[in-house]
């Protein structure tokens, strides 16, 4: 989103540019005010500075929420108590523009989760364990929660694997 920088999809790996910014952007704004908790789980401690923001705003120029990452490879963010940056103005957060992580530059961020959650001790997608044969397919959006209709466009979990709902000549189909 800002500074030029690399996200290396296989493994979870961003690398800012100086005072650079990765993340995810919601032009019409993300409504999470039902969750509780913002989980942010690091294949490993970094060292870049790192910070993950949270914008309700459509600008990357105002004030964001922020939360030092230090060295932390874990991180449980109550999102009812933040609060914009030196302000005590509270994050709206029924609509969020962006998210992600602001660091220093040129140091890995290696990223294993992040998920919206109403369990602190939640953990990410990445432990789901397949369903056991016979029985039909569980399926998860990305948020862990368990769904039971896939919708066109949308990626889930099922059976440990990432799978993109989409539509031939009026057929569903997924592929992984």
């Amino acid at each position: 989103i800002w500074e030029n920088g690399t996200f290396d999809e296989q493994t979870g790996t961003l690398i800012t540019g100086q005072y650079g910014f990765g993340g995810w952007q919601y032009s019409k704004g993300l409504d999470i005010s039902a969750w509780k908790y913002i989980i942010i789980e690091l294949h490993e401690k970094q060292s870049a500075g790192a910070s993950f923001r949270l914008f309700d705003e459509n600008n990357y120029w105002t004030k964001p929420a922020m939360v030092s990452m230090g060295t932390s490879t874990r991180k449980v963010i109550t999102l009812s108590s933040l609060k914009k940056d030196g302000t005590t103005t509270a994050l709206n957060l029924r609509h969020i523009y962006i998210a992600g992580f602001w660091s220093n530059g040129g140091k890995p961020i290696r990223i294993k989760s992040v998920f919206l959650s109403n369990d602190a001790n939640a953990t990410g997608v990445q432990d789901l364990q397949p369903a056991t044969s016979g029985l039909q397919p569980i399926t998860y959006n990305l948020f862990g929660q368990k769904v039971r209709d896939m919708k066109k466009g949308n990626i889930y979990i099922m059976n440990g694997k990432k799978i993109m709902k989409h539509f031939f000549f009026n057929d569903a189909a997924t592929t992984e």
